[in-house]
C-alpha cells in the first residue's frame, strides 16, 4: 500500500490510546431509583389524600425529585462529555503533523552529512593502521631476507595448550615419581608426592627452558649463535641426564637401613659410580624423568617457530595485518549502521505520519460518536424520568378520588444544555495530501542516496587496501605467517 493509501485508506481503524466505551455514560437503573425514593408507596398514600390538588399544574414535591435526581444525573453525563471531548480536541490539536513533515525534510538533510563525517573518521583511523601494516610487513621481509627464509612463519595461534600440556606433565610425572619415592620416605606417601612434586617442575621447567630458549639457537644462521645453541643444547641434555641419575640414587638411597641420611648417602653414590643403579625402580624413575624432559622439551620448541625471532616478527605484522582488518570491518559496519539507522529514523517519521493522519481522521469521528451517545444517553435519561414520574403518578391516581392534575398526562422533556452543538468532522486537507505525497518522494530519493554514499565509501576503503599492497578479503600469503598449533 501506498504512502497516500496508507494515509487516506481504512479512517474507521482507531490510533490512539483512548478506549471506546459505553461505560462513560452509564444507564440508569430505574428498578432501584423506584425503590429507594419508593414512588409506588407515596403515590398510595398522596393519592389516598387527592394530593396533589387539581388546581395547582406543578409537579408537587415527590415529582420535583425525581426531576431533580435525573437532573443530576444529566448535569454529571455533560461533565464527563465536556472532559472526553475536551481529551479528544488536545489530542487533536496535538498531533504535530506539520512539525512531523519538517523533520522528514531535517532529517534527509542531514543522512548525508553523517555518512561523509563517518567515512573520513573511518579513513583517518584506518590509514595509521595500514603504515602500520606495511611497516611490519618491510621489517619481517627484510627478516626473511636476511635469515635466508623462504617458508612461513609456523608459531602457534595461541601459546594456551602449550602452557596447559606443561602443567599437565607435572601433575602426571609428580605421582609417578611419588609412588616410587613413597616407599622409605619417613613421611609416606606424602612425602613422597611433595618431592616428587618438586622433581617433577625441576624436570619439566629445564625440558621447556631448553627446547624453548636454547635448542632453536642451533638453527640460527649465525655461527656463534650456533655454536652457542649446540654447546647449551648439550649442556641441558647432560644436566637433565645428570639429574635424574642423581634422582634415581636417591631412590635407591630410601631402600637403605638409614632412609633419613639419603640424600647424602645419593651425592655419594653419584658421585662415586653414576650408573651404578641396582634397582629396576630406580630405571624406571630415571626413564620417567628423562621421557616428561624430552616432551617438555618438544613442548617449548613448538610454543614459537623453530628459528629464533621468525615468529616474534611474524606476530607482529599479523598483529598489524588483523588490526587493521578488524577496523576496517567495524568501520563498515559502523557505516551500515549509520545507513540502517538513517532509513529507519526516515522510515519511523513517515510511518508516524501516516499513523498521525490515521488518528486525525479516527479522533474527529470519535468525537463526533462521543457526542452522538451523550445526546442518546439525555434521551435515555428523559425516558428513565418520564417512566419514574408514570410509577408514580399511577400509584396516584388508582389511591385518589377526585381527578388528578392536568399535568399527569404530560411527558417530562429534559432542557438540553445549550453548548451542545455537534462537532465537525476534521478531514485531511490539501496541504496535508502534497506533504505527505512529499514525503513519500524525499525518502526514496534519500535512499538513493544513502546507497550510493556507502558504495563510494567501498571504494575508498579498497584504495586504502591498496596502499597497504594487498586486499583485506585475501590477504598477501607469501608473506604473512600462516598460524599452526
Amino acid at each position: 500500500m501506498t504512502l497516500l493509501g496508507r494515509i487516506f485508506g481504512q479512517p474507521d481503524v482507531p490510533e490512539h490510546n483512548y478506549r471506546e466505551s459505553a461505560l462513560a455514560f452509564p444507564e440508569l437503573d430505574v428498578e432501584r431509583i423506584a425503590k429507594r425514593l419508593q414512588l409506588a408507596q407515596e403515590g398510595t398514600r398522596r393519592g389516598s389524600t387527592n394530593e396533589p390538588p387539581i388546581a395547582p399544574d406543578s409537579f408537587d414535591p415527590i415529582e420535583a425529585r425525581v426531576t431533580a435526581e435525573i437532573d443530576r444525573e444529566a448535569k454529571a453525563a455533560y461533565e464527563a462529555y465536556a472532559a472526553h471531548s475536551a481529551a479528544y480536541s488536545d489530542r487533536i490539536s496535538g498531533l504535530g503533523i506539520a512539525n512531523i513533515v519538517a523533520s522528514l525534510g531535517a532529517s534527509a538533510q542531514s543522512v548525508r552529512v553523517d555518512l561523509d563525517a563517518q567515512i573520513q573518521h573511518g579513513r583517518d583511523a584506518l590509514f595509521e593502521l595500514a603504515e602500520a601494516v606495511t611497516g611490519t610487513r618491510g621489517e619481517l621481509q627484510a627478516f626473511q631476507r636476511t635469515h635466508e627464509l623462504d617458508r612461513r612463519s609456523r608459531h602457534p595461534v595461541s601459546r594456551r595448550k602449550h602452557a596447559a600440556l606443561a602443567l599437565l606433565l607435572v601433575l602426571v610425572e609428580a605421582p609417578l615419581n611419588g609412588t616410587f619415592l613413597a616407599a622409605g620416605n619417613v613421611m609416606g606417601l606424602l612425602g613422597g608426592v611433595s618431592q616428587a612434586l618438586v622433581i617433577a617442575v625441576i624436570n619439566v621447567a629445564t625440558g621447556l627452558f631448553a627446547g624453548r630458549f636454547i635448542f632453536p639457537n642451533i638453527l640460527h644462521r649465525s655461527r656463534l649463535r650456533h655454536l652457542a645453541g649446540t654447546v647449551a643444547g648439550v649442556a641441558a641434555a647432560f644436566l637433565i641426564i645428570t639429574f635424574n641419575l642423581a634422582v634415581a640414587h636417591y631412590r635407591a638411597a630410601l631402600q637403605s637401613s638409614d632412609p633419613r641420611n639419603a640424600e647424602r648417602q645419593a651425592v655419594q653414590a653419584f658421585l662415586a659410580s653414576p650408573m651404578n643403579i641396582d634397582e629396576i625402580s630406580g630405571w624406571l624413575l630415571f626413564a620417567v624423568g628423562i621421557g616428561f624432559a624430552c616432551i617438555a622439551a618438544a613442548d617449548g620448541w613448538r610454543m614459537d617457530d623453530p628459528y629464533p625471532g621468525y615468529g616474534a616478527v611474524a606476530r607482529r605484522y599479523e598483529e598489524a595485518h588483523d588490526d587493521y582488518v578488524a577496523e576496517r570491518s567495524e568501520r563498515l559496519n559502523a557505516l551500515e549502521d549509520v545507513r540502517r539507522l538513517s532509513i529507519d529514523r526516515l522510515e519511523s517519521l513517515s510511518r508516524e505520519l501516516e499513523a498521525k493522519a490515521r488518528q486525525y481522521r479516527s479522533l474527529a469521528q470519535s468525537q463526533v460518536a462521543l457526542h452522538e451517545r451523550f445526546d442518546q444517553h439525555l434521551n435515555h435519561l428523559e425516558h428513565c424520568c418520564n417512566d419514574l414520574l408514570s410509577r408514580y403518578r399511577h400509584a396516584n391516581r388508582m389511591a385518589r378520588i377526585a381527578d388528578p392534575p392536568a399535568h399527569f398526562s404530560t411527558p417530562w422533556r429534559l432542557a438540553r444544555p445549550g453548548s451542545l452543538a455537534r462537532p465537525a468532522g476534521i478531514e485531511i486537507d490539501d496541504d496535508l495530501a502534497r506533504a505527505a505525497a512529499l514525503a513519500a518522494s524525499d525518502l526514496k530519493q534519500v535512499r538513493e542516496s544513502v546507497d550510493a554514499a556507502f558504495q563510494d565509501a567501498l571504494r575508498r576503503y579498497r584504495a586504502m587496501d591498496d596502499l597497504i599492497g594487498a586486499t583485506t578479503a585475501n590477504a598477501d600469503n607469501s608473506t604473512r605467517p600462516a598460524p599452526q598449533a
